[in-house]
């Protein structure tokens, strides 16, 4: 046979072919006038509406029918299916692959969809059909639902540029205040930073001089003692080494650098830039009984913790301080919260003051005896027998002489005789004949050699201690041990024998 009858044959046997699926699906005699007539009304409708959308289309996206707009998009829609159709091959390694992987997909998605719809069908938000009440609360909720949703997508795009920058500018602050705690000069920056606080803190131990220091400060306005030294101290080439070397340190340290990096990179409008630079993962993990989570950076930093499931834990953390509990306890800590400091700031001096110990050099003008207490006293601020002045050893030898001296004098006293009635502070009944000179004497001694003395004087006579107190009493009508030398309440302690 030619062309010619080949041809003739195909068209026979594709005719026939359509005849037997034409039977079979709309069937014989009657039956297959209505099925096929109804199709075919629906392939000519379907065909017609689609010709005249797509010439309406044509018309109104091609500028009147430029045919260079339909060119191109034919070529780019054939383009796109093709070199589609060749990569996705070519990730899936092969046609089957291809096949199955997007068949597995289909089917997945199926499977929730169905899962979903017989959900909502059981609760009623949608019928068996699929149709969903308008009218319903779950509509109105699902509508506002994509509202709000929608509004926050615009307003964190609106607010993206700004808000990565407020961050940038946090995440650097904290950067440089971790890397300053773990820099080396971290302890002698702390120490230099706080030479007025110290001062100002040690010189309340002495009450005459540290309320007129605060009064100063804090009621007047001025500057306190510590204030000035401060200033003067803070002009020094060490103050100035001390800084220049630990904002060195800060600034090369490896997360201060990607902080000021990510800076720049907003700045500059590079958010790929930042975005590789900030990015942290969240991994959960296990293995046995232990359990945790870790945020973990582009830079190898790390945040969280790993646990066991029985009683001990695993978790890597560094406290930045010296360890000071502040109670209000001791005599210095009751100073510094009475002048109104706050108990976080005195523990920030007193780790300075821990700190200093470890810097011989910075620690020993604060010592007892050392450059500041030598200071005070050549300025006539505090006395030079005081302790800070004076030094520990030569302060307590002091006030041991002064205690053993009026000890001497009050123990020899003899007893003083009966009074007669109306004399003006006569001694009590029972009293001893103690002279005006020996209440001088105590009221001269240092804090130290009052201590000293009353403890000496109560071990050798209980009564002895009790008439002396009475003595002071209406010599200068001020309880003995208190300020300036009194006992609160005329009381020497708990372990005082009364008569």
């Amino acid at each position: 046979m030619n062309a010619i009858q080949y041809g003739a044959e195909a068209g026979a046997l594709g005719q026939i072919a359509q005849g037997k699926a034409l039977m079979d699906v709309h069937n014989r005699g009657q039956a297959f006038q209505d099925s096929y007539s109804k199709t075919a009304y629906m392939n000519a409708h379907q065909s017609l509406s689609q010709q005249k959308g797509a010439a309406q289309a044509y018309d109104s996206e091609t500028n009147g029918g430029n045919i260079k707009i339909a060119e191109s998009m034919g070529r780019v829609s054939n383009a796109i299916a093709l070199r589609g159709h060749s990569l996705s091959v070519s990730a899936h390694g092969s046609e089957s692959n291809m096949i199955g992987a997007n068949a597995g997909a289909a089917m997945e998605k199926a499977f929730e969809q169905s899962a979903e719809h017989s959900a909502k069908v059981s609760v009623g938000v949608r019928d068996a059909k699929g149709r969903m009440d308008m009218g319903s609360d779950y509509a109105l909720g699902k509508h506002l639902q994509t509202l709000a949703q929608t509004g926050k997508e615009i307003g964190d795009a609106n607010n993206f540029a700004s808000g990565a920058k407020v961050a940038a500018e946090e995440l650097t602050k904290q950067a440089e205040m971790v890397a300053g705690e773990n820099a080396q000069s971290s302890t002698l920056k702390k120490t230099s930073d706080n030479v007025g606080n110290i001062t100002d803190v040690l010189l309340a131990a002495n009450p005459s001089l540290g309320v007129a220091n605060l009064v100063n400060k804090h009621l007047l306005g001025g500057e306190s003692i510590g204030d000035k030294m401060q200033a003067n101290f803070n002009k020094t080439d060490f103050k100035k080494g001390v800084d220049n070397t630990y904002n060195q340190e800060v600034a090369q340290d490896a997360g201060v650098k990607r902080a000021k990096g990510i800076e720049q990179a907003i700045a500059e409008g590079d958010f790929v830039s930042m975005g590789a630079q900030s990015t942290s993962q969240r991994f959960s993990m296990s293995a046995g009984n232990v359990f945790g989570d870790m945020n973990v950076n582009s830079s190898g930093g790390k945040q969280g913790s790993f646990q066991s499931g029985v009683s001990f834990s695993h978790n890597e953390s560094r406290n930045y301080s010296f360890g000071t509990n502040v109670s209000g306890g001791s005599a210095i800590a009751g100073a510094a919260l009475s002048m109104g400091m706050s108990a976080s700031t005195y523990g920030a001096i007193n780790s300075g003051v821990a700190a200093a110990g470890q810097v011989a050099g910075a620690a020993a003008m604060f010592l007892p005896g050392g450059a500041m207490g030598k200071g005070l006293a050549n300025m006539g601020i505090i006395g030079g027998d005081s302790m800070m002045a004076a030094g520990v050893g030569a302060a307590r030898a002091t006030a041991s002489k002064s205690a053993t001296s009026l000890l001497d004098s009050v123990g020899r006293a003899g007893a003083a005789p009966t009074p007669s009635a109306g004399v003006i502070n006569a001694p009590y009944v029972g009293g001893y004949n103690f002279t005006p000179k020996m209440a001088m004497q105590y009221n001269a001694m240092s804090n130290q050699g009052k201590e000293i003395f009353r403890r000496e004087l109560g071990n050798m006579s209980p009564n002895r201690l009790t008439q002396f107190e009475r003595f002071l009493k209406g010599e200068a009508q001020t309880p003995l041990g208190g300020a300036g030398g009194g006992v609160t309440g005329g009381a020497f302690g708990p372990d005082v024998i009364r008569p």
